[in-house]
């Protein structure tokens, strides 16, 4: 096994992380690496298409966060999970249902990349038309057959977020908590900043999914700051005070509210 040499098909914009492999840039967007690469691919290769979303061992990996989760937070009440093309929501919602029922697993999509959105409400696996977004590891234009079962049958909710939503979130947890994320992986944390869920006084997870993350986009998120900072940011706030006040008050600026003082419970907990 060790002399099989993968083929990585990759978008023509990917953040690698030194994968070690041959590459294959083809397409701009998911739709089209998420289908067979054997036409592109020089003989004599014969190579099995593993699929980035849509595949039952993909799946069942990616479920092993949800089995982490429990682990180190067994009476969690809700998840928050970033969705694309449903693998990572898919196999943490039959991870954790399967062990913990009454947890509800809730999708983040961003608004303009609602592929799962438009998959539940037309009841199959439907491609839209992906705007550019901040959130570019989701923008996913057709969810997988298997992943729409999946998320229909055992997501209790899904939420879009704007791009506005992700850019707070992502300067929230850079300035704050120094913790540097992908656009797709501050979902979670724009849902829940954005006041759009009641959770209050529920034991809330976040699932950060990624930093992949380069130049241009830093470049993008730290030209915001100044736009965003003097409405979002409080001096004498860190991350887990702000979740907090969304958690006991499901409010986003009570603070200003004089609500009174509290200490933060929210930690990070490596997957």
């Amino acid at each position: 096994m060790s002399k099989i040499k993968p083929v990585l098909s990759l978008p023509i914009n990917p953040i690698p992380q030194n994968p070690g492999a041959p590459e294959s840039h083809h397409s701009s967007r998911f739709q089209r690496i998420s289908s067979p690469i054997w036409g592109f691919l020089p003989l004599p290769f014969f190579l099995s298409f593993v699929h980035p979303f849509d595949d039952p061992m993909t799946i069942a990996g990616q479920g092993t966060i949800g089995l982490e989760i429990l682990d180190d937070l067994p009476d969690a009440d809700v998840i928050l999970v970033p969705v694309g093309g449903g693998g990572l929501i898919s196999g943490i919602a039959v991870a954790v249902k399967g062990i913990r029922p009454s947890a509800r697993v809730i999708g983040v999509e961003p608004k303009n990349a609602p592929s799962m959105v438009e998959a539940l409400k037309r009841n199959t696996p439907t491609a839209v038309q992906v705007i550019p977004t901040i959130a570019e590891g989701t923008a996913v234009s057709k969810v997988g057959n298997t992943t729409h079962t999946i998320v229909r049958e055992l997501i209790d909710e899904l939420i879009t977020v704007s791009e506005e939503e992700i850019l707070e979130a992502m300067l929230l947890l850079l300035l704050k908590d120094k913790v540097l994320t992908e656009g797709a992986g501050a979902l979670g944390a724009a849902a829940l900043l954005s006041g759009k869920l009641d959770v209050k006084g529920k034991k809330v997870v976040i699932v950060i999914s990624g930093g992949n993350i380069d130049l241009e986009e830093l470049k993008v998120l730290l030209e915001r700051v100044e736009n965003i900072v003097e409405v979002t940011l409080r001096t004498d706030l860190n991350l887990a005070e702000e979740l907090e006040h969304v958690w006991r008050f499901g409010c986003k600026d009570c603070c200003d509210a004089g609500c009174p003082e509290m200490q933060g419970i929210i930690g990070v907990l490596p997957l």
